[in-house]
């Protein structure tokens, strides 16, 4: 019998997985200056991010709000396909903030 659910959730990037948060910035565009075990520091476009683990995020920017929430969606969306993987489930990405994950 097929089961439908939808979960929403929100993201506290003070606990975020560094590696994770690491690749989404990559993959946004930030040049990542300092990686330690603890902070990560980036910068774009004049832009400058620092994270902190268990404090989150800082941004020295214009646009900071949009630029947390840009890369909290970016965040949210690698964790997933990482969970995924894990579990051996696939991901499609079927509006630009909704994924579908199915069991195979």
């Amino acid at each position: 019998m097929p089961c439908d659910t939808v979960t929403s959730q929100s993201v506290n990037l003070s606990n975020a997985v560094k590696s994770i948060l690491a690749d989404a910035l990559t993959a946004d565009g930030w040049t990542i200056k300092t990686d330690s075990r603890t902070q990560i520091v980036a910068e774009k476009n004049w832009n400058t991010l620092t994270w902190n683990k268990g404090a989150g995020l800082t941004v020295d920017a214009m646009r900071k709000n949009d630029i947390i929430q840009e890369v909290t969606q970016s965040y949210s969306k690698r964790a997933v396909f990482w969970a995924a993987s894990r579990a051996g489930w696939t991901v499609k990405q079927t509006t630009n903030n909704t994924l579908t994950v199915t069991r195979r």
